[in-house]
């Protein structure tokens, strides 16, 4: 259930001409079981509607419209479309072709209003209104409602969602991601540094896959010692760089990787003229191509 509410300021200069206009709220396209709240006041906008007075007024109807429905609903008293709401803050769903509206308490200027779930899910609408008119115990009223894309609370969620279920396996590079960036978004350490370690953390992981050469069948063809993510040609068009671990100094080769066997562990990549002989237990991490300066490959 979504709750909306906003409250509506009358101020003098909005009370001058016969009806007056306000924002009401933003509602993500397409919720259901939104509760509206609003208030309403009598013509001379100096006190709150009673729900005796909205109920009574055979002359009250309400119309919604949407700037792409191209029409106007609209539903009277007279007609028995407005219905009363049972239960204040629980949604219920109007009858069709029919609203419902409650005074949240004895005279509060605050009204409850449900609406058909379809009137939020109207194609191509971004902007819903919601027209009060009657006779004269009423101050006539639109209220505007925007429907948006993405609400900022959900918005705000899926960007703090940090379950990563949304992947099979640890055996996706997508998940990989999103458990580093679960790493940086859990992390409660209060200090600067704690946040930007984290940081630098989640971002090695994301653009540094790395680990140790387990064995070598030839100067192209590298099995891992099981570091890196298990999904063919995961990493085929990306770079493999090993280092010569214990040189001095330390070089490093990088050559594109052709293919990679999940079952083995095995990268095949390109052939390029190498400075030293790779062997078992140098260390590798994989970049994306073009990452820095080449050495060896095509």
């Amino acid at each position: 259930m979504m709750r909306t509410y906003m409250a509506l300021l009358l101020l003098p200069c909005l009370l001058a001409g016969p009806a007056s206009a306000e924002w009401l709220a933003a509602v993500e396209h397409g919720t259901n079981s939104v509760i509206l709240e609003m208030e309403l006041y009598t013509a001379d906008g100096t006190g709150c509607l009673n729900d005796s007075d909205l109920t009574g007024n055979t002359g009250l109807q309400i119309e919604v419209s949407s700037d792409a429905a191209g029409v106007i609903d609209t539903y009277t008293v007279a007609s028995s479309e407005i219905e009363n709401i049972t239960t204040i803050g629980t949604y219920a769903a109007p009858t069709s072709s029919k609203v419902r509206i409650e005074q949240i308490a004895a005279n509060s200027c605050v009204y409850e209003m449900h609406l058909a779930d379809a009137v939020y899910d109207t194609a191509d609408a971004s902007v819903l209104k919601i027209a009060f008119r009657g006779d004269s115990t009423l101050l006539p009223i639109v209220h505007t409602v925007d429907l948006t894309p993405v609400s900022a609370s959900n918005l705000v969620a899926a960007l703090l969602d940090t379950s990563c279920a949304g992947y099979a396996s640890d055996n996706d590079v997508g998940y990989q991601i999103c458990t580093a960036l679960d790493a940086v978004l859990t992390d409660t350490g209060t200090t600067l540094d704690g946040k930007t370690n984290s940081l630098l953390s989640a971002t090695a992981r994301i653009a540094l896959f790395a680990g140790d050469v387990d064995t070598v069948t030839s100067q192209t063809q590298l099995v891992e010692s099981g570091d890196a993510p298990v999904a063919d040609d995961t990493y085929i068009g990306m770079e493999f760089c090993v280092t010569d671990v214990g040189a001095t100094p330390e070089e490093t080769h990088c050559a594109l990787v052709l293919d990679y066997v999940a079952s083995t562990g095995t990268f095949t990549i390109a052939a390029g003229k190498v400075k030293f002989t790779i062997a078992a237990g140098d260390a590798y991490y994989i970049r994306p191509a073009g990452a820095g300066a080449r050495v060896g490959g095509p």
